[in-house]
This record gives C-alpha cells, structure tokens and sequence, in this order.
C-alpha cells in the first residue's frame, strides 16, 4: 500500500499553522496511510508547547522535531531524513490543502510520475480567493504531460504535488538559498522525473495563503539578493553544461530567474 510522508518546516507559526494542521485533519485518505512530519526551526519557544496543543487536537500520526538553526532547506532536508514513507508531500505551515488532496495525488503518483493538484491563492480567509498562475496552467495541462518544457511551473515548486522518495534520492535542499530553494530541488531531480500526471478530481486543490510575513514576501536586501542571484545562475550554468539535465528545462529555469528575481531586486 503506498504511504505518504507530509513535510512542513516552519518558523515562529502562528494560528494559521493551527488552519494547516485542521485541512490535513479532514483528509478523506485513510489516517493510516499518511504520517506528518514538523519541522521546527529557530526560536524553539513559545512555538514548540503552541504545535504541541495544536497536534493533541488530531488524530493522525505526527512526529515534532526542533533544529536551532532558523534554516528552512536544512530543516527539509532533516525531515526528509527522519521519515520513510513511499512518497513525500511538501507543505508550507501557512497554507491549506483540500479534503481530497491526498486521496488524489496518491492515485495518480509512482516513482517515475509526479502527481500535480491545482493551485489556488487566498488572503486572510479561504473564502478570498483568487487566481494563481500554476492554477492557471493547471487548467490547460494535459492529464499525463511528460515534456518538461510543459510543465515546467509544476517543476518549479515543491508544494502541490506527491513525490516519489526514490526521485529524490541523496538529492538536498540547497541550504545557501532562502528564496529560490524550491526550483533548484526540482531542477536537480528533474532527470529522474519521466512525467507529471494531474489529478483526476480537479477540485483537489493546494491554497497558497498570500500572507504579507511569508518568507517570499520579506523585505530584501539588494547586495545579498544580487549575490544570491548570481550564485543560482551559476549552478544552473553548470546544469546546462553538465549534459545530465533537459537543456530547455533548465533554460527556463535561468529565463525565469532573470525575470522574477532580478525584477524583484530592480523594483525594490
């Protein structure tokens, strides 16, 4: 029977980490076949008693592990360690998912597929909803895509998806890299990735919470973003001159770096 690891880092949570954790209470897949794993990371107090009183409301298997480093690849890459399901589910402690999320990304994932949900934002309340750009392409994606090129954006984060364990292997979470981590993991796993396959039910959905403290959202300093840009330019360079990985997946990787973030950089 294949089984799930969920994986959240987080970092001085808040309530909605007690939203997050109630949206895995309610999924339809069987309690049995999905263990969620937490990741608590810098100040340990009063964050680890608060999860603690969150998790004694539910009744699925969890695991609650402290690191002092306030490092979120580190802290990923630390849980993907300590469990030992088939396949691994990436959630950030803001955001939600829906009741059959799970259920339907397991049918649909194998060790050479991943299994993609929909994407929806929302602010403050998952009743304010509104459009999110993978969402959008959710909605032209074929159900089985295996051209990288296609489905590039669903390469591009971690969250939304079921991954199978054996794609990531020893592969890990950059720790040099506090924005961007997401698409370089996926990038260097990509050559195991034969195809993406999207849910049957397309009303399984990942809500991205739009919340002004997320870490995408923080207030950047130019000198440390340019440097951080540059060093994720150089390790897609060395990709594309690797020969391992898909040429025109990893271009749109240093396409998209150029556009997103040095247009933050400029802007701000």
């Amino acid at each position: 029977m294949k089984s799930i690891s969920v994986l959240i880092p987080t970092f001085k949570p808040g309530q909605y980490f007690d939203s997050c954790l109630a949206s895995i209470q309610s999924q339809s897949l069987c309690v049995d076949s999905f263990k969620v794993y937490i990741g608590l990371n810098g100040d340990n107090e009063p964050y680890y008693s608060m999860i603690k009183n969150f998790l004694c409301k539910y009744t699925f298997n969890s695991e609650l592990i402290y690191l002092d480093t306030a490092n979120v690849s580190s802290t990923r890459n630390k849980l993907i360690n300590i469990s030992e399901e088939q396949f691994i589910a990436f959630i950030d402690d803001d955001d939600l998912i829906s009741e059959n999320y799970l259920e339907e990304l397991i049918q649909v994932s194998d060790h050479k597929h991943i299994g993609v949900s929909n994407f929806i934002n929302f602010k403050n309340n998952i009743k304010n909803q509104n459009s999110n750009h993978i969402g959008k392409s959710f909605q032209v994606l074929k159900s089985k895509e295996s051209s990288k090129f296609k489905s590039r954006k669903f390469l591009s984060v971690v969250t939304g998806k079921l991954i199978s364990r054996s794609m990531i292997g020893s592969t890990k979470f950059n720790d040099r890299i506090n924005v961007g981590e997401d698409s370089m993991f996926m990038a260097e796993i990509s050559p195991l990735v034969m195809g993406v396959n999207k849910v049957l039910d397309g009303t399984a959905c990942y809500y991205v919470n739009q919340r002004s403290g997320s870490v995408t959202r923080r207030k950047m300093i130019k000198i440390k973003e340019l440097k951080r840009i540059a060093y994720i330019l150089l390790l897609y360079f060395r990709m594309m001159l690797s020969g391992k990985y898909d040429k025109i997946f990893i271009f749109t990787r240093i396409a998209a770096t150029f556009k997103h973030h040095l247009k933050e950089v400029i802007i701000n």
